[in-house]
């Protein structure tokens, strides 16, 4: 059974202390990494969370997503690939998602059954290697 939004899984906003966001940017049509390969903590963390949520179809999916940017918006919080070239809020997504520990939040995007946005929210070492990665 897979978690749907709701507003005591999901946050409502992000914490505030975000930083400056960066200019709007063309989205990245090319693979540059295999999420697993350059992050395997981040991949097994979710494909984890999915398999917890009874996702398996998607858990299924995530040794094989590519990273084909991350988020760009600032927040320290903020650990978010794009492991697809569709836009995660093309018309027709879905989303799941909540909460996975105590501060920590996994929210999945999709489009036709596919994985297009993975967000890790609140994992601070997630975040680094992130950043890192793609600064």
């Amino acid at each position: 059974m897979g978690m749907e939004d709701s507003s005591q899984d999901l946050p409502l906003k992000q914490s505030g202390e975000e930083g400056p966001a960066e200019p709007e940017r063309s989205r990245n049509r090319t693979p540059l990494f295999k999420l697993s390969a350059v992050l395997p903590e981040f991949a097994a963390e979710a494909r984890r969370v999915l398999i917890t949520w009874g996702e398996t179809a998607l858990a299924n999916q995530v040794d094989d997503l590519w990273i084909y940017d991350r988020c760009r918006c600032g927040g320290k919080e903020c650990a978010t690939v794009d492991t697809s070239e569709v836009d995660p809020w093309k018309a027709g997504h879905q989303t799941i998602g909540g909460r996975f520990t105590e501060t920590g939040f996994l929210v999945v995007d999709t489009f036709d059954e596919r994985i297009v946005c993975i967000e890790m929210l609140w994992y601070p070492e997630f975040v680094k290697a992130l950043t890192e990665l793609l600064p």
